[in-house]
């Protein structure tokens, strides 16, 4: 996989996306068992769980340091409006709560001055990879490297300590899982991450003996056997990446759409997580097969449908932030 190609790190990106749509089909299937772990469903669930995310944050530090070669730009200002966007859609995702009365305006404000249980679930990647980007950019401003290493272990030591103590202010214990990755992808070669076809099923066989009986959910706070997850998560992003890397044509056209219209998507599967009714009866491989084939496409169009208002959301928060950044001050005597 060259880093350099845009096509090749929006492919990458599509990846991930897909993987977050599929994931969040998975759950009205499994959610509300009496054993959720005993269907199919759940299985695939925590294996795609178990590296996605890992997988999203080493592919935004691959493109960030792509973005950072070609120009500047100012990290509290890209964190500040990452956090302002996910504020923005989760109060609009509150709003038939608000209107059905079942929850009050109070207890939403509360939520979001904690940063916590955002309206859309999928939201607190925005928040988590601002965290992470200012901690990189303040890191990079250290000169000795053992004063920056401490620095960064101590960062990924206390989110340990929010994950397993079940402290979650502004998903700080999200951390632990995406700082290391977010590292790798900043790190990598400028050629970018070749993996070979034999460290991709090395990849598979670790994600898959991995996965098979550890939880993980990063914006829980939730990493089971820490070795395992490690183990897992670079093993899955090994093998994503390795997939990519083989892409070609209509495959690798179609993936890199996805990446392009990733934010859109992000933010559908959200709402179609958030309003999914329970699923239980198709938790087996022909009913998932009908979730998927009938969820993709869905996302695909609703994202589509809805580009020009998510997308003007979004300008409005970044102008409103270019304003905080270079307020205008008017003439004199005026």
């Amino acid at each position: 996989m060259a880093i350099g190609r845009d096509t090749s790190l929006d492919a990458a990106r599509g990846l991930g996306i897909l993987l977050v749509i599929c994931g969040h089909l998975l759950e009205p299937a499994f959610i509300g068992q009496e054993d959720v772990t005993r269907g199919l469903a759940f299985t695939i669930w925590r294996t795609i769980y178990a590296f996605h995310m890992p997988y999203f944050f080493l592919v935004t530090g691959m493109a960030d340091k792509l973005v950072e070669g070609r120009r500047s730009s100012d990290v509290t200002a890209t964190a500040l409006q990452l956090v302002l966007t996910a504020l923005a859609f989760s109060l609009l995702a509150y709003i038939p709560q608000v209107i059905a009365e079942s929850v009050s305006v109070r207890e939403i404000l509360m939520r979001h001055l904690a940063g916590q249980r955002l309206g859309l679930a999928p939201l607190w990647f925005l928040i988590a990879l601002a965290l992470v980007r200012i901690l990189y950019a303040a890191a990079s401003k250290i000169s000795g490297r053992v004063v920056y290493w401490s620095f960064l272990v101590t960062v990924l030591v206390v989110s340990w300590a929010c994950a397993k103590y079940q402290f979650q202010p502004w998903y700080f214990q999200s951390l632990l899982g995406a700082l290391p990755f977010y590292l790798i992808g900043r790190l990598a070669e400028a050629e970018g991450l070749k993996v070979s076809a034999s460290a991709a099923l090395c990849g598979l066989a670790a994600l898959l003996t991995c996965s098979s009986d550890n939880f993980v959910h990063l914006a829980a706070g939730q990493y089971g056997d820490l070795p395992h997850f490690a183990a897992g998560a670079l093993g899955g992003c090994c093998f994503a990446l390795a997939l990519i890397g083989y892409l070609r044509g209509v495959a690798l056209t179609a993936a890199a759409y996805l990446g392009r219209r990733s934010f859109e998507l992000f933010v559908i599967s959200g709402i179609v997580l958030a309003a999914s009714p329970l699923m239980r009866q198709l938790d087996n491989a022909l009913g998932l097969l009908l979730i998927f084939l009938l969820g993709v496409p869905s996302h695909i169009v609703l994202a589509r449908f809805l580009r020009r208002p998510i997308t003007a959301a979004r300008r409005a928060i970044g102008v409103l932030v270019e304003l905080w950044r270079h307020p205008r001050i008017p003439p004199a005597g005026v």
